[in-house]
């Protein structure tokens, strides 16, 4: 996240899918947690407990965007939830982090989770993101 990649006068939005198998429809996530709390190791072996991801920060971070307009829009055609638990894992670690930059740099950050592609076919799936990314230019439009 360096200055130099942002475009004057224009809005950079970070946008990040995790998948959720167990979902049957998609959840927005509004908030990322201060907190990694991992199951499980990751690739490189690191598995923290109840740790900050960011020190001396606070609990939770929440996107900029209007999350309740694009639900609103999008549930008119899909399974699609607000969620405030992105869980404690990477989709979290990720959510946090992006959060946390877009607060420095002016950007905003937005965490989806899909289900997984036995529940909603690749089109599906496809079809929301490219909706998903209509409502969120319309919202920062008007």
């Amino acid at each position: 996240f360096h200055n130099q990649i942002f475009e004057p006068n224009t809005k950079t939005i970070w946008l990040h899918f995790g998948v959720r198998a167990k979902l049957t429809g998609f959840n927005i996530e509004t908030t990322g947690w201060n907190e990694a709390n991992f199951r499980y190791k990751d690739e490189r072996g690191w598995r923290p407990q109840k740790q900050n991801i960011i020190e001396k920060h606070q609990k939770s971070l929440t996107t900029d965007l209007p999350v309740n307009v694009i639900h609103e829009n999008l549930s008119k055609n899909y399974a699609v939830e607000l969620s405030t638990d992105p869980g404690r894992f990477l989709c979290n670690l990720i959510y946090f982090t992006s959060l946390f930059y877009s607060l420095i740099n002016n950007t905003s950050s937005l965490f989806i989770h899909v289900p997984s592609e036995r529940r909603a076919s690749i089109n599906t799936q496809l079809s929301f993101a490219r909706d998903l990314i209509c409502e969120i230019c319309g919202s920062i439009e008007s």
